[in-house]
């Protein structure tokens, strides 16, 4: 009989709290201040890791447990240096979901509570969705060096072939080296422009060429939707 959860299962999670799980830590230095104080997302996190103890025997060797819904408050400020600590409490199933009570505190009594549901998945398929989802985002756009510099401060590109085909040729990363080596054959150094297709400004479109689709922008390139110039030596 495959093992089960019993409602009122408990489990906690302790730690001390220290400079990197302040809220002060938070930000990308452009500006950004918070308080130095336990950040509501180190709390949140050690909530997870509370509820995620619960489910470990559940799991076989190629299953992990992830967050799924959160809904919780932060109810009282904690200094750094202290000991935190989490609760989670099972309290049955939401469908596919394992729902869970789940409480913060510090020496001083709770910091924190709300409810939490997680799910059962197999790691290999979630790595493989997340890169996929990920990499559909992007598509690139080969270049040589020395006209790519002639757009230097610049903000729009196109390609020399533009004006005659009225559309900016693109490809899917695993699209990269079929490209390569069937138009850039014995060149000895390339630029790919790696480009988000949700910052793009012109339009986008896949279209039927040589037995592929392939991505082709009708309109200039707007350079903020370029992410990334990687050299290649094909």
């Amino acid at each position: 009989m495959p093992i089960q959860l019993e409602i009122g299962e408990t489990a906690e999670f302790s730690m001390v709290a220290s400079d990197a799980d302040m809220a002060s830590a938070l930000g990308d230095g452009s500006g950004d201040k918070f308080p130095e104080v336990f950040a509501t997302s180190r709390m949140v996190a050690i909530m997870e890791l509370a509820a995620a103890r619960i489910m470990k025997k559940l799991l076989t060797s190629d299953q992990l447990s992830v967050g799924v819904g959160v809904n919780i408050m932060h109810l009282a400020a904690t200094p750094n240096h202290t000991e935190v600590s989490a609760k989670a409490t099972f309290l049955g199933m939401d469908g596919k979901l394992y729902k869970f009570k789940i409480e913060a505190f510090d020496t001083g009594g709770l910091i924190g509570k709300g409810e939490h549901t997680r799910a059962i998945i197999e790691f290999d398929r979630l790595v493989a969705s997340a890169t996929k989802r990920v990499a559909d985002n992007f598509i690139y756009h080969v270049v040589m060096p020395d006209y790519w510099q002639q757009f230097e401060g610049k903000s729009t590109y196109a390609p020399p072939t533009f004006a005659e085909e009225g559309f900016i040729h693109c490809c899917t990363r695993a699209q990269i080296d079929y490209v390569l080596s069937t138009y850039f054959k014995g060149v000895t150094e390339i630029l790919l422009l790696k480009i988000d297709k949700q910052l793009l400004t012109s339009e986008l479109k896949v279209e039927p060429a040589n037995g592929q689709h392939f991505p082709h922008i009708y309109g200039a390139i707007n350079k903020s939707a370029i992410i990334a110039v990687e050299k290649m030596n094909p």
